[in-house]
């Protein structure tokens, strides 16, 4: 490590744990720390130095993350001692008729389709936020707000990236205040830094934007989105959640242009938190779980080479409602296996929560949801909690080394 005069100020409070007694606090690390030690460094560089710019860090997940509960805790926490850069990441999944973070809300007046990507048969390609929406209407008319139950969060953002088909068939968009006022008008030809965004800085931050299609010279006749993008202009993290209900690992491996999109974010740090979906399927193979991990944590090395992947075992849940399932521990393993062989990191969540047959402990405190595979809001915050307090403790231990 660098020679560094040690100051209390780059050390942060891991935050709570909630007391239950199924919760095994002593599993409740970082595996392969040292993996993380870059991360960790641009956090010191926050902490310590107040760098300025953006840290971005990318959650990859299922039902779990979509909803946002366990990813908004971390968030939430992280911000508050790293600084807030944004909200970052935003899915119109409300569009694809599916359910959205608290953290923002999509709203249209036209007709769209969709695809989310736990349909790769579909025609359409899928992007960053693992959905599609698409519109033929002209005039069609996407209105989107952020905003943060916290009342030290302020989320409001002056640039917005959309990610989008901007082919020759594309039609022109026009981004509004909510007067009415083109602050913006992009064209499939505009110039941006990548191929699939058009990135707009607004004279002054706001919590609301539309964003309106319309036709163009070119003869455009539709509107593909891959997703939102919005952030602040102030040094900080920005903690981008991608959850889509049902994904497993190959969804997001065969999802065609997700890896290639994770580059809009140039993300330290990825998270990928999967696992629950492939472990209601009987036909459940070892090897093919082992590939499929492979696939996806290969598609975004290659486009992100210097992002650090953490990985994340599934927390125990039912199968059917009211069987316990023999295929988390098998998963998890597996989850673990690969992780060591290709020196990542991992958090196992299955063993902090209490792994095999642990669900109905969950269940008896209210924690799990009737369903026997999700988790209350409660539920999640824990699990939130939990996680910021392994990724905390890891980079309390690297900056006590870093600075002796």
């Amino acid at each position: 490590f660098p020679v560094t005069i040690r100051t209390q100020n780059a050390y942060v409070d891991p935050g709570p744990q909630a007391d239950y007694t199924f919760i095994k606090h002593n599993e409740n690390f970082i595996h392969n720390p040292e993996h993380l030690f870059p991360f960790f460094e641009r956090l010191y560089s926050l902490r310590e130095q107040g760098i300025n710019g953006k840290t971005d860090i990318l959650h990859i997940g299922d039902s779990h993350i979509q909803a946002d509960h366990l990813s908004g805790q971390v968030r939430f926490r992280m911000q508050r001692l790293f600084g807030n850069a944004g909200r970052g990441l935003i899915q119109p999944a409300r569009i694809a008729k599916s359910n959205e973070s608290a953290t923002y809300k999509c709203l249209s007046n036209g007709n769209w389709t969709y695809k989310r990507c736990v349909f790769p048969d579909r025609p359409m390609p899928v992007g960053l936020d693992g959905i599609t929406i698409r519109t033929d209407s002209a005039y069609t008319k996407l209105r989107f707000f952020v905003n943060s139950k916290q009342p030290d969060i302020d989320y409001s953002f002056n640039t917005l990236s959309i990610l989008y088909d901007k082919s020759d068939s594309a039609m022109d968009i026009d981004v509004k205040d909510t007067s009415g006022l083109v602050m913006q008008h992009f064209s499939p030809q505009f110039p941006d830094v990548l191929p699939f965004t058009a990135t707009v800085c607004l004279p002054k931050s706001t919590s609301v934007l539309d964003i309106e299609v319309k036709p163009n010279q070119q003869n455009g006749y539709y509107f593909q989105c891959y997703g939102l993008y919005v952030n602040n202009s102030l040094p900080g993290l920005i903690y981008n959640s991608v959850g889509v209900n049902g994904a497993q690992y190959f969804h997001y491996a065969q999802a065609s242009l997700f890896a290639q999109q994770t580059v809009l974010l140039q993300p330290k740090l990825v998270i990928i938190s999967l696992g629950t979906n492939e472990a209601q399927d009987t036909r459940f193979q070892t090897d093919l779980f082992y590939r499929q991990i492979d696939d996806l944590v290969k598609s975004i090395g290659e486009w992100n080479p210097e992002s650090a992947i953490l990985l994340t075992t599934p927390p125990d849940s039912y199968y059917r409602r009211k069987y316990y399932n023999p295929r988390l521990s098998p998963i998890s393993q597996t989850i673990k296996l690969y992780a060591e062989r290709e020196g990542l990191s991992y958090w196992d969540m299955y063993s902090v929560t209490g792994g095999y047959a642990s669900c109905a402990k969950w269940k008896a405190q209210r924690l799990l949801a009737s369903d026997g595979v999700h988790f209350t809001a409660e539920g999640y915050r824990i699990q939130g909690d939990l996680l910021t307090y392994a990724l905390l403790s890891a980079y309390n231990t690297y900056v006590h080394h870093r600075s002796r």
